[in-house]
């Protein structure tokens, strides 16, 4: 088997996840946003925490939106 092959059958490493309130809290330094654009953007989920990942792009997603 290649190295290549190996490689892809090793897990990749799971990323991080955050609460709601550590993402609002730290959301100017890690979004460039205030607190209240994270807790609009992720208020329509269920789940409590996220990846770094998903709340940046519910943020994007929630800027996006019309008015």
């Amino acid at each position: 088997m290649s190295k290549q092959k190996k490689q892809e059958k090793q897990e990749q490493p799971k990323e991080s996840t955050y609460t709601r309130e550590d993402l609002a809290t730290h959301s100017k330094q890690a979004f460039g946003v205030s607190p209240e654009v994270v807790i609009g953007a992720l208020s329509t989920f269920k789940q409590e925490e996220f990846t770094k990942s998903e709340a940046k792009q519910a943020i994007d997603n929630f800027m996006k939106r019309k008015v």
